[in-house]
């Protein structure tokens, strides 16, 4: 991203204030509290049994969902509601999480999520591959001990990508993960203190992800007010409902990798709906696994 899309966005947004840019999904208070007093979040009342953080001047809201991929995505659901989240935010997932080696402490974007109680795969958020590692997640119903495989294990992310990507594009949904534990290193030997010590050596990469990150909510902010040129495409080329709601879709996420183009430079006022679609989804799909930031 130029300097210049960014200071276009940022002035963009000046008057944008009191907004949830990023909602925070973490299991254990121990993960949270670095993050709370990072952003100087306060206690919001509820009449819940979960626990909920926020502070509209920064932009940050969190809530607390305990162990389990059920909480997870309960508590996701709940945070949606309870502030009225808007679509365009990001959602992190932040946890401590075993891996088949060490070192302890090392920060990972899980980049593919398995749940294996559900069988279903997530892949959640734009990959910084040039800020920090990237690793496969499994989430599993209890604590591993064995590390058969060269993964993250957790058991809470799976649930948090289920809910969290239908309240906001998947590109907008992360999955964050500290290691805690390895063959070498039990769980035994994690407490409260260790837990919140991990996190807070890692503020420093999480603050150069979450600048980007909210760069990201504002485009994809700007994004969902559908510009004149999407309607201008309908109204050339005979789409069809069912048609007319996947290009725009579509176009969302094609303008998300592509912020910088427009649909005049593709020439495809000459093909048909189908063709243009189809043109978009191959676009996406060259182009989602290739491209980083920053």
């Amino acid at each position: 991203m130029s300097n210049r899309e960014v200071n276009i966005i940022e002035a963009s947004y000046k008057k944008s204030s009191n907004i949830y840019w990023t909602c925070w999904v973490i299991a254990l208070r121990a993960e949270a509290i670095s993050i709370i007093r990072l952003f100087n979040m306060k206690k919001v009342e509820t009449h819940s049994s979960f626990q909920i953080y926020a502070s509209k001047e920064a932009g940050h809201a969190l809530i607390i969902s305990g162990i389990g991929a059920i909480k997870s995505a309960a508590a996701t659901a709940y945070l949606k509601a309870q502030l009225d989240i808007e679509s365009y935010a990001a959602w992190i997932n932040l946890g401590i999480a075993g891996y088949y080696k060490e070192p302890i402490g090392k920060f990972f974007q899980a980049v593919k999520v398995y749940s294996q109680e559900r069988n279903r795969t997530f892949f959640p958020g734009f990959r910084f591959s040039k800020k920090v590692a990237g690793a496969s997640l499994l989430t599993l119903n209890k604590t591993e001990k064995i590390y058969e495989q060269p993964l993250l294990y957790d058991m809470e992310a799976s649930g948090f990508c289920e809910i969290a990507s239908k309240f906001s594009c998947n590109e907008l949904v992360f999955v964050f993960k500290i290691v805690s534990d390895t063959p070498e290193s039990s769980t035994k030997k994690i407490t409260g203190k260790t837990v919140e010590e991990l996190v807070e050596v890692n503020l420093l990469i999480l603050k150069g992800l979450l600048s980007e990150i909210e760069k990201l909510s504002k485009i994809e902010m700007n994004r969902l007010t559908l510009p004149e040129e999407v309607f201008e495409m309908e109204n050339s080329i005979n789409f069809s409902k069912t048609n007319s709601h996947k290009f725009r879709q579509l176009y969302k996420r094609w303008k998300f990798i592509h912020p910088e183009k427009s649909l005049k430079e593709l020439n495809l006022s000459a093909k048909k709906a189908k063709e243009i679609i189809n043109f978009l989804k191959k676009d996406i799909s060259l182009n989602m696994n290739s491209r980083n930031f920053l």
